[in-house]
């Protein structure tokens, strides 16, 4: 999951007492699995590949169908 907004200019964290990613610049608020709860955000966020290799963890675009719509990502 990559907590990015989607304009791709601003990361934003994890609250554990509101159990949301919080984007603090436009409001929009994400589940754990990263759909939208609240806008203005339309979308979901995106998602990537993370594989753990001995000691190195290698992080890659998705390219797979979006587990959470069942549709080819929009950033693909």
């Amino acid at each position: 999951m990559n907590a990015q907004s989607q304009d791709d200019l601003l990361s934003f964290p994890w609250n554990p007492m509101a159990r949301q990613f919080q984007c603090p610049c436009h409001a929009s608020r994400y589940a754990r699995d990263g759909t939208a709860v609240r806008g203005p955000a339309p979308l979901p966020l995106k998602i990537v590949q993370v594989v753990a290799i001995d000691n190195s963890i290698l992080i890659s675009p998705w390219a797979k169908n979006d587990p959470r719509t069942g549709e080819k990502p929009r950033w693909v």
